[in-house]
């Protein structure tokens, strides 16, 4: 049974030069226990399906569809419903956490304001706990670390308290947004196997969000290609990363640079901000393989393989013929 159930998720944003549909029609299912990448290039709209799980889209923001967590539609809640469902329920771990963490207070008194305000914490044994998780996201010497600022901290260990705040609550579902930007290879691969061992041994779900689809696809069990808002591709990582059904997949993974000189090859042209939902596949002006079809409506997303769906209908009817 699915953890988290997106619905139909559309959310429009109001500006002084028009409306932006950051997310049109999005559906999505994630089970406790696996880690799903939402992958797709910046201003794709991953960043705002996040912020909609745990209720914290701009105000002038507008959504409709549901966001079920547990049953519970996210997008009505309010108050202390809406409170509890970010300590327990659904945690964020924000991008650049260098600016996310308050940066005139120790990190370790951030962690215990946490654990007292959502876990109920007393003051001591928050402390005591506050100290054990920055052990269990790897930062050495946590009792002298609770004590530093966050400019005392590089980005990969103010990425590990960002995660330590996260898990404070023991939250059924984590939410990373790019937790792997500016770190090197090595942190990177650390903090991808922290989020995998949070899925496999303690049984949370995650969504791992990031632009880098050859990064992440390791530690996920199914890949989600988001593309101006709209859900494109979403299937097994391994065959999402191995034979990519939609052409802008390909073209995310032929842009990915390789360990032989190869630098890729970047897609041409941009992403489009749409005032509204689309009513023709918003990738048509970019796509190598598109038809006549492909500009006049928007296509479905359809099941092309075992739990595979892809969003194009060249390759339905290709997959159809064998």
């Amino acid at each position: 049974m699915s953890l988290l159930s997106i619905r139909d998720l559309s959310v429009t944003i109001a500006g002084s030069t028009g409306d932006v549909a950051a997310l049109s029609g999005v559906r999505l299912d994630i089970e406790p226990g696996s880690v799903v990448g939402l992958v797709g290039e910046s201003g794709g709209g991953k960043s705002m399906l996040a912020r909609s799980v745990v209720g914290l889209l701009p105000h002038t923001a507008s959504a409709t569809g549901q966001v079920l967590f547990e049953g519970d539609d996210v997008l009505a809640m309010t108050g202390d419903r809406l409170r509890r469902h970010r300590g327990a329920g659904a945690a964020m771990c924000f991008q650049q956490p260098l600016l996310a963490l308050n940066p005139v207070r120790r990190v370790g008194d951030q962690l215990v304001d946490r654990l007292v305000a959502h876990g109920g914490a007393a003051r001591r044994a928050a402390r005591a706990r506050a100290v054990e998780l920055l052990g269990q996201v790897g930062i050495r010497e946590p009792e002298r670390r609770f004590r530093a600022y966050p400019h005392e901290m590089s980005g990969g260990m103010a990425q590990r308290v960002m995660i330590a705040l996260a898990l404070a609550c023991g939250p059924r579902l984590l939410l990373a947004d790019e937790p792997t930007t500016g770190l090197d290879v090595t942190l990177a691969g650390e903090m991808l196997a922290l989020f995998r061992r949070e899925a496999t041994e303690n049984g949370r779900a995650v969504l791992l969000i990031s632009h880098d689809i050859a990064g992440i696809a390791a530690v996920c069990d199914r890949l989600a290609v988001l593309y101006a808002g709209t859900l494109v591709e979403h299937g097994p990582a391994a065959e999402v990363l191995d034979a990519p059904r939609h052409p802008y997949t390909r073209g995310l993974l032929a842009a990915v640079p390789s360990l032989h000189g190869d630098p890729g090859q970047p897609m041409r042209g941009g992403q489009p901000m749409l005032g509204a939902a689309p009513q023709s596949c918003p990738f048509e002006p970019r796509c190598p393989s598109g038809e006549a079809e492909c500009g006049r409506r928007r296509p479905a997303l359809v099941e092309i393989g075992p739990a595979h769906l892809a969003a194009c209908p060249v390759t339905a009817r290709e997959e159809a013929r064998g």
